[in-house]
C-alpha cells in the first residue's frame, strides 16, 4: 500500500492502453483501492468497460494460474458492495465474473454468511459459490443447509439450488 506504487498503478490505469489499464486496475483492487478504480470506470466509454469488470472481481477469485491472494486481511466485501451501488449496471457483469472465492479463509467464513443476504444478487451467488466449496464445521454446516432453503426463494440461485445440494452433500 505504499504510495508511490498506487500512484503509479493510477496513472497506468488512467493513461495506458485497455490491456496494461485494466492490468493495473486488476491489480489496485487487489491491493483494496476499488474506489480509485470506480472513479476511472465512471469516466470510461462504455466499449471500453467490459476489462474493468474483471478488475472488480479479481480480489474475490483466484485467477487461473492460482496465484496467492495479495491481502493480509480478511476478504471485505465492503468496496465491492460500494461500487455496486454506485453503478448498478455491473451487477449484472460481475454476475458471470464473480466466481468461488478459492482461498476462502477461516476468518473469511462469517464476511460471507453476511454477504448471503446482501441486497447484490451478484455478490449473493458469489458468497453461495464459495462457501459450497469451504470446509465448513459443526453450526457452520446447520447454517449454509439453512440458507440452502432460503435460496429456493432467491432468482440469483434458484437455478442452481440443486447443484449447491449436491456439492454440499458430498
Amino acid at each position: 500500500m505504499r504510495p508511490d506504487l498506487i500512484s503509479a498503478l493510477t496513472t497506468i490505469m488512467n493513461e495506458d492502453s485497455d490491456a496494461e489499464a485494466s492490468r493495473a486496475a486488476g491489480i489496485l483492487c487487489r491491493m483494496g483501492r476499488t474506489d480509485a478504480v470506480a472513479d476511472r470506470y465512471s469516466g470510461l466509454p462504455e466499449e471500453n468497460r467490459s476489462d474493468f469488470v474483471r478488475a472488480f472481481a479479481r480480489p474475490f477469485c483466484a485467477p487461473p494460474h492460482r496465484e496467492a491472494p495479495l491481502r493480509s486481511a480478511p476478504v471485505d466485501l465492503a468496496p465491492l458492495a460500494t461500487v455496486l451501488h454506485s453503478h448498478p449496471e455491473l451487477n449484472a457483469a460481475l454476475f458471470d465474473e464473480l466466481g468461488v472465492n478459492q482461498w476462502l479463509g477461516t476468518e473469511d467464513v462469517e464476511t460471507y454468511f453476511a454477504a448471503l443476504d446482501s441486497e447484490r444478487s451478484s455478490i449473493r451467488r458469489h458468497a453461495a459459490w464459495s462457501l459450497v466449496f469451504t470446509r465448513l464445521v459443526g453450526t457452520q454446516r446447520q447454517r449454509y443447509a439453512e440458507a440452502l432453503d432460503d435460496f429456493e426463494n432467491d432468482p440469483a440461485l434458484t437455478p442452481r439450488v440443486g447443484d449447491l445440494r449436491r456439492i454440499f452433500n458430498e
